[in-house]
């Protein structure tokens, strides 16, 4: 998703814009309305553009963008988990491979994993503005509900831009970009289900929960990558560096059979054997 500054909206005469003589409509425009429909039961269209135009004025009750913005940060978690497609995962070793070639192709692995971080990092922002906290709301549902439409109509919105203050981009870019989806995914029922004050306050302990469990994995599995990443620079064979992470004892015979005979022969002197 790029930044574009949006576009003159023109003048009110001349050019394109100059008044058209029109006869008499055939229908009063004046009975015309928007259908009926809500956030929690929304309306239902035939066009990408009706459902587009219904969607970005859609009210959304204060609570729920309240809740958005106190939830930001377990919402961008989760949306970079989704992002990244996961934690980092060892590549499956072809039988081929040398050691070193193992090792290697480990490093190039991790490498790309934190250069994919690294980009979620720099697009996504680590705080939501409070003035478009609406419009995310309400183009993420646009996009979520995408599949309402029929097939044409859907695709013709997968590739549509539209404009949020000054960034222009889809559907799906704005959904990543507002971790919307990360909200979604953490709160399921948010947009179809009407809140209630107990369940509003069991939710929030319950999302306050899994926002401190996701922390403590996300910290754990940041520093197993990096002992995984000292290990392949230090040489230290797969399984042992699998036995360390998970805390196991290795026997004095496997410890035996890494230490050089001088060095044991030292012990043995200073014990009298």
């Amino acid at each position: 998703m790029t930044d574009l500054a949006r576009q003159p909206a023109g003048t009110s005469s001349g050019g394109q814009f100059a008044p058209t003589g029109r006869g008499e409509a055939d229908v009063d425009v004046s009975q015309y309305a928007e259908p009926d429909g809500t956030m929690f039961f929304p309306a239902r269209f035939e066009t990408a553009d009706d459902h587009l135009r219904w969607w970005k004025k859609v009210e959304v009750p204060d609570a729920i963008l309240q809740d958005v913005v106190e939830d930001y940060e377990a919402s961008r978690n989760r949306q970079k988990f989704i992002y990244m497609g996961g934690p980092w995962v060892r590549p499956e070793r072809d039988p081929s491979w040398s050691d070193a070639e193992y090792e290697q192709r480990q490093r190039e692995s991790i490498k790309a994993w934190n250069e994919r971080s690294a980009d979620f990092n720099e697009t996504v922002p680590k705080d939501i503005d409070r003035f478009l906290v609406r419009d995310a709301v309400r183009h993420h549902l646009a996009w979520r509900y995408a599949y309402t439409l029929p097939q044409e109509e859907q695709e013709k919105l997968a590739e549509q831009k539209v404009d949020i203050a000054d960034l222009n981009g889809t559907l799906s870019a704005f959904d990543t970009y507002f971790a919307m989806g990360g909200y979604s995914s953490n709160h399921p029922d948010a947009f179809t289900k009407l809140p209630d004050d107990g369940e509003k306050s069991n939710r929030e302990l319950r999302a306050a929960m899994e926002s401190m469990r996701r922390d403590v994995e996300e910290a754990r599995r940041l520093s197993e990558l990096g002992l995984r990443t000292q290990h392949v620079s230090m040489g230290v064979d797969p399984t042992r560096s699998n036995q360390i992470l998970a805390g196991e004892q290795v026997s004095g015979k496997a410890k035996s059979a890494r230490r050089g005979s001088k060095e044991w022969a030292k012990i043995a002197k200073k014990n009298g054997a």
